[in-house]
């Protein structure tokens, strides 16, 4: 099971992909998204295995965005294939941290905060 202070994390995660996808530019996609990771991890023992996916995430949500503003309406219809690619890997990232969160072990932080 997901911790459930991490879910509200993932949402924002998620909602960032899903707001560029739709072409509602931000700035702070990007930001979000690695704001989000941070808090997690940062609530989190250290795991190898959440850390290698958290900068998975990372970079494919980073690949994504940064190419994606460049815009779909100066793209061919080869980029926009590659643009579509891109999401559908920076989704699969994202399932992939989730279920890596499934093996998260909270820190001392959570029960300090009194998150846990």
């Amino acid at each position: 099971m997901v911790p459930p202070f991490a879910n509200g994390f993932v949402d924002l995660i998620k909602r960032a992909l899903l707001e560029a996808s739709r072409d509602i530019a931000s700035s702070h996609h990007l930001h979000n998204v690695r704001a989000g990771i941070a808090n997690i991890l940062s609530l989190l023992e250290y795991d190898d295995e959440i850390g290698a996916a958290a900068d998975r995430l990372t970079q494919t949500v980073a690949n994504y965005l940064n190419r994606h503003d460049i815009g779909l309406t100066m793209m061919t219809e080869q980029e926009r294939r590659a643009d579509v690619d891109r999401f559908g890997l920076a989704q699969d990232a994202l399932a992939a941290f989730r279920a890596s969160l499934e093996r998260a072990r909270p820190s001392s932080r959570v029960r300090t905060l009194g998150l846990g």
